[in-house]
């Protein structure tokens, strides 16, 4: 879990007007569940992140939409075990 970002992460997150967004576990789950059935994408969960925020912002955001999926920076085993989970 994130505790609080270093003062000028903060700052500069202001200055900037950085929209963040924050995922639960269930958000997170639900990311890797839908890349891996609809697109047989197994990412690392900090990507998966992306999913949730990008269906809550979809008629917000303009397109192209691009999201930054990175690699299986997670254990098979731990991977399936999240997917399943709901």
């Amino acid at each position: 879990m994130l505790g609080t970002t270093h003062p000028k992460v903060q700052q500069r997150i202001a200055e900037r007007h950085v929209a963040v967004h924050l995922v639960d576990e269930t958000g997170i789950r639900r990311g890797l569940r839908c890349l891996f059935t609809t697109h047989g994408l197994a990412v690392e969960p900090s990507s998966a992140i992306t999913i949730p925020v990008v269906k809550e912002q979809l008629g917000k955001l303009e397109a192209p939409i691009c999201a930054i999926l990175t690699g299986e920076n997670i254990a098979r085993e731990d991977f399936f075990r999240l997917v399943q989970e709901e």
